[in-house]
């Protein structure tokens, strides 16, 4: 039995995404294989996460069954898989999903982990896949890997879309790179504004106009969806 380790888990509301308002269960999964420079999560392994609707505190590292306990007594039908990078607990994730068959999963991902994908994509229904960009990130973007990952979702017939953070100083030239590969599989493809405690790179009004504007000239399939959760205060 494989044990891993869990940030938080909580019921809230979704705030990105064609999925905004639902009522989900999230688990934030430790660690992660990218490191964005707009990313504010700490991914840090805690020695116990807490559930405040169970109020019920959990040591770290947990197995599936007690997890998939926790999870069924939440009062949710969506359990969001997140993180930092959930598919670095593939091993995890094989044991424990397959005792969530009455929960819809909805894996929150950075598109990047295209054969950890493959080996879990079954026990998955919703993918919300990231595509990262040099202009946002700070790192180099990894075009074949998102390719890949979409590949693996689309062949298994799962509903999924991409998602783009994007900051004042995006890239025109990585934008339509991105679009292309969306463009490719047909799928849904939501602009993130950038939303930092360091508003220096956020957009104003005017740029998420002009912005949104180029995106859908290039990709009709396009929305602009702010993180929601945040103007709700639902950190």
């Amino acid at each position: 039995m494989f044990n891993t380790d869990i940030k938080e888990i909580f019921t809230s509301i979704q705030g990105e995404g064609p999925y905004i308002g639902e009522k989900q269960i999230f688990i934030r999964f430790c660690g992660c294989n990218l490191h964005c420079t707009y990313c504010d999560t700490d991914f840090k392994k805690p020695d116990k996460f807490y559930i405040n609707e169970l109020s019920q505190s959990i040591n770290n590292p947990v197995n599936p069954e007690v997890l998939s306990k926790i999870v069924q007594n939440l009062k949710a039908q969506t359990v969001s898989l997140t993180g930092g990078e959930p598919l670095l607990h593939k091993d995890f994730l094989l044991e424990f999903l397959p005792k969530l068959q009455s929960k819809r999963i909805y894996l929150e991902t950075n598109g990047t982990l295209h054969k950890e994908l493959k080996e879990v994509i079954k026990f998955v229904d919703i993918v919300s896949t990231d595509i990262k960009l040099l202009c946002s990130t700070a790192q180099k973007p990894q075009f074949e890997a998102n390719r890949e990952f979409i590949k693996v979702a689309k062949e298994a017939q799962k509903e999924i879309f991409v998602k783009i953070v994007l900051g004042k100083n995006y890239s025109k030239e990585e934008l339509i790179e991105a679009i292309k590969i969306v463009k490719e599989f047909d799928i849904p493809l939501i602009i993130q504004p950038m939303d930092c405690k360091d508003k220096s790179n956020n957009l104003d009004k005017d740029s998420l106009v002009e912005l949104f504007d180029f995106v859908y000239q290039n990709y009709p399939k396009s929305r602009l969806i702010p993180q929601v959760h945040k103007f709700l205060g639902l950190l």
